[in-house]
């Protein structure tokens, strides 16, 4: 799924595909996850961004906290997908 762009991301790809190596590096920094569920980010409201290509826009912290959102569902998921497994 692929997020569109805003004028505030100065050409930073807004892909929110999760790789292999970003689940790793996520689990690795983030060993206790589970203790702390995200919640999934909204995207900023009508109006909360200005269109003026500030340093840290808010669909940059969005984009940044959603990543992470999406980073941690990816690894409940294959968590799940283990527990499953060891159960049959």
């Amino acid at each position: 799924m692929v997020v569109p762009r805003h004028p505030c991301l100065h050409g930073i790809s807004a892909s929110m595909h999760v790789d292999a190596q970003e689940r790793v590096f996520y689990l690795a920094v983030n060993k206790n996850m589970m203790t702390e569920l995200l919640v999934k980010p909204q995207p900023p409201a009508d109006g909360e961004c200005c269109d003026s290509a500030c340093d840290v826009c808010v669909w940059d912290n969005y984009y940044a906290e959603r990543k992470k959102w999406r980073l941690q569902q990816v690894a409940l998921k294959e968590q799940l997908a283990k527990e499953k497994d060891l159960k049959e």
